[in-house]
């Protein structure tokens, strides 16, 4: 677990170190989940929590993934997955394979065809809706603060409704008109570049820790 790493790691400079988590996109989902799934394992030395453009519906993502507009993103991510899982193959030969042979061409057949099956699930539709964070929000203590964007082409940003999620007093979410996918590039103003997101990040984890 990586909490746990980065508390072992820090042990020698502090007994118990103040942590502040971050997760991009796909990564954010796993945070924002990993805080509201057993609040009561999260150690206390988190303080505090940034996700940025989290897929927390991960139904709502793979069809925005598989529209049109987004086919040769979709195309080109399963692509990338297929050579990385083959060269882990060679390696590890006897690594688990699928039962099929025939490559996918699609995250959503990527997903029906090895990571489903392979992590205990029925399907992909399975797999994202027990793995969506959206669920788990309600249940989050730790001060969390949500960065999206309502123009990314990815996460579309009606999964962030509140009639589909509640959001507790703890989890902010800060929403931008534009900023895409992870992008959030702003005009020149107070801070030092136009980097927005990152002087964002560091201001909420500041006034954290």
């Amino acid at each position: 677990m990586v909490v746990a790493w980065c508390r072992e790691a820090a042990s020698a400079d502090s007994p118990d170190p103040d942590l502040a988590l971050f997760g991009v996109s796909l990564s954010g989902n796993v945070l924002l989940k990993y805080l509201g799934e057993a609040p009561d394992r999260v150690p206390a030395a988190v303080r505090c929590a940034v996700s940025v453009n989290p897929p927390i519906d991960l139904v709502l993502g793979c069809e925005s993934i598989a529209s049109r507009a987004n086919r040769i993103y979709d195309r080109h991510f399963t692509g990338i997955l297929v050579k990385h899982l083959e060269a882990w193959w060679r390696v590890r030969p006897d690594a688990v394979r699928p039962a099929d042979s025939i490559r996918p061409r699609t995250l959503r057949q990527f997903d029906d065809w090895f990571t489903a099956p392979a992590i205990g699930y029925r399907d992909a539709l399975d797999y994202y809706r027990h793995s969506s964070a959206a669920q788990f929000i309600p249940a989050i203590r730790v001060p969390t603060t949500i960065i999206t964007s309502r123009d990314d082409p990815f996460v579309p940003f009606k999964m962030f409704a509140a009639v589909r999620v509640a959001y507790p007093d703890c989890v902010h979410l800060l929403a931008t008109d534009h900023g895409g996918h992870v992008g959030f590039i702003g005009q020149a103003g107070d801070d030092p570049d136009n980097r927005w997101l990152d002087w964002r990040v560091v201001e909420i984890i500041d006034s954290r820790l």
